[in-house]
């Protein structure tokens, strides 16, 4: 059963690494976006809301393996290439639920947008939960784009 346990929560904890890809300067006051995305085996869907222009919430639903779990996080970007920055920094924590616990995330997004089509992002996150008598500790450097194919449609990539 512990070893159940561990693997239900290391799932869960890179499930929600991946969403809320739009970059660090989020996507707008009042705007939604819905995301489906494939991650390490596993597919998932995440809901992006915008709070203000800076602040960013969303929740996560991410099945591998026959094993399913869910997050919920928030962004906020302290920096925003919408008010002038020069790039776009975001402070971020996603809270993940499973496992009998709740573990929380923190990590930093910065994005520039290239043009209006393309955004290229880093993503970092590190994390140290301890799960039935083990410790799992992880830390997630990332580098991605995001393209936009109109108004509606984006695809992104994350390595």
């Amino acid at each position: 059963m512990k070893k159940v346990l561990l693997v239900m929560c290391m799932v869960m904890l890179v499930a929600s690494s991946a969403f809320a890809i739009d970059g660090a300067k989020g996507i707008g006051k009042g705007k939604s976006k819905l995301e489906a995305g494939y991650v390490g085996g596993g597919m998932g869907f995440a809901y992006n809301y915008g709070l203000t222009q800076d602040w960013t919430v969303y929740g996560s639903l991410m099945s591998a393996g026959g094993i399913s779990g869910f997050g919920a996080g928030t962004k906020y970007a302290f920096m925003n290439e919408r008010a002038g920055a020069p790039v776009s920094v975001a402070g971020k924590v996603d809270l993940l639920i499973g496992g009998g616990g709740f573990f929380p995330i923190p990590g930093l997004v910065v994005s520039k947008e290239i043009d209006r089509k393309l955004t290229v992002l880093g993503d970092f996150s590190t994390w140290s939960v301890g799960v039935a008598g083990y410790t799992v500790s992880s830390t997630w450097m990332g580098a991605g784009a995001v393209y936009s194919i109109d108004k509606k449609l984006q695809v992104a990539s994350e390595i």
